[in-house]
C-alpha cells in the first residue's frame, strides 16, 4: 500500500482498537455497526466515520509531511448528536496525540484544525466534518 492509505489505515485500525467504530479491511458491516471506511462513506450502515487525506505540505529534505485528514461523521439518524458524539470520541483520541499508529505510521503531532457541520444527508442522516492536521514522518528516497 501506499502511504496514504497506511496513514488512513492506521488510524482507521486505531480507532477500532478503541472501541470507536469497526474497521474492516474486506467484507460486509453489520446494519446496527458504526463503520469506518476509507474515501467516499457508503449508503450502509447508517453510522459511519470516511477519512480522505487532503492538501499535504511536505518538507523538501527532511521527512517531515503535513497530510490533512478529513474525518466525515454520520450518525445513526438525524439528531445531531450521533455524529457529535463520534466526533468527541475521535478528538479525544487523536488531539495532541503523538506515537506510532497501529501499523507503525509515526505521528509527530496531530491537531484538529476546523468542524463544520454538514446538516442532513439524503436518507435522513446528520453529517459533520473535522479537518485535523497531522504532523508524520514519512521518509522517501530523496529525503532523510
Amino acid at each position: 500500500m501506499g502511504f496514504t492509505t497506511d496513514l488512513l489505515t492506521g488510524l482507521a485500525t486505531r480507532w477500532h482498537n478503541a472501541g470507536i467504530a469497526v474497521y474492516q479491511a474486506t467484507g460486509a458491516y453489520a446494519a446496527n455497526d458504526i463503520a469506518i471506511v476509507l474515501g467516499v462513506p457508503g449508503q450502509n450502515p447508517a453510522a459511519q466515520i470516511a477519512l480522505a487525506v487532503y492538501n499535504n505540505g511536505d518538507d523538501a529534505t527532511l521527512s517531515d509531511s503535513t497530510p490533512m485528514v478529513q474525518v466525515r461523521f454520520r450518525g445513526q439518524n438525524a439528531d445531531p448528536v450521533g455524529a457529535d458524539d463520534l466526533a468527541d470520541a475521535v478528538f479525544d483520541d487523536l488531539q495532541g496525540f503523538t506515537g506510532n499508529l497501529p501499523n507503525g505510521i509515526r505521528v509527530v503531532f496531530a491537531k484538529r484544525n476546523s468542524t463544520f457541520p454538514l446538516g442532513i444527508d439524503g436518507n435522513g442522516r446528520q453529517e459533520r466534518t473535522d479537518n485535523y492536521e497531522l504532523t508524520v514522518h514519512r521518509p522517501s528516497a530523496h529525503r532523510e
